[in-house]
């Protein structure tokens, strides 16, 4: 797995475990975090979970870690790092670091693996990605609409906020705001002077609103249950 999806991993488990709910000793949501803070991500296959009960198989080599296991390999350093970057055994990076063997006690070996912190932390990831996409996108509209001295008139607030589609309304008023003051939009209240020969601006452009919203909506819904 890459390591940004190794670290996600450990943080989120980290953070459901700091709840109490699972009842598991405080030094090993300390141990988890540790790893995170002295760069330890423990080396985990890409493939062997579908999280249908819990992400079993790569949860279990971040709680072999914990335990200082000489079958689970980790990276040890900053990815990237190549002067400090090394392969270890999980034992060989802890002791290192002067970080202590766990002992995993009743109930902490389960609750280690029976979860779908692997899953969510993928997730959340890719939503940070996408949200940064879906702003773009719609600076990248609002650009195009410039480029090609388009009109804002498609964007009008009447028009999104007659339809009870709250995507669709807040990239209307997205790109109302990005192009507000800008000087080339053309003036459509004078076609001679707006320098387009067009009535209308190309479909994809006048209706960047109908189709990024739902779009925007999409994500909105999975950033609610993903957090």
């Amino acid at each position: 797995m890459p390591d940004s999806w190794v670290r996600a991993t450990i943080l989120l488990r980290s953070n459901s475990l700091a709840t109490g709910n699972s009842g598991v000793r405080s030094d090993l949501v300390h141990n988890l975090v540790q790893l995170l803070n002295l760069n330890i991500s423990p080396i985990i296959p890409l493939r062997g979970s579908i999280s249908a009960s819990g992400d079993l198989i790569p949860l279990s080599y971040i709680a072999a870690t914990l335990q200082g296991s000489r079958e689970v390999e980790v990276w040890t350093g900053r990815k990237g790092d190549k002067r400090h970057r090394r392969r270890l055994t999980a034992e060989e990076a802890l002791s290192q670091v002067s970080l202590g063997l766990l002992d995993l006690g009743p109930k902490e070996g389960l609750t280690m693996v029976n979860g779908t912190s692997v899953s969510a932390g993928v997730a959340s990831l890719a939503l940070h990605d996408v949200h940064g996409l879906i702003s773009l996108s719609q600076v990248l509209t609002a650009m195009a609409v410039e480029a090609l001295r388009g009109s804002d008139e498609s964007f009008d607030a009447f028009f999104s906020e007659v339809r009870p589609h709250s995507g669709q309304i807040e990239v209307a008023r997205n790109l109302r705001g990005f192009l507000h003051g800008s000087q080339l939009v053309a003036n459509t209240a004078n076609d001679d002077d707006s320098g387009n020969s067009l009535h209308q601006d190309r479909y994809a452009i006048r209706t960047a609103p109908q189709w990024l919203g739902p779009l925007l909506e999409d994500l909105m819904l999975a950033d609610d249950q993903v957090s």
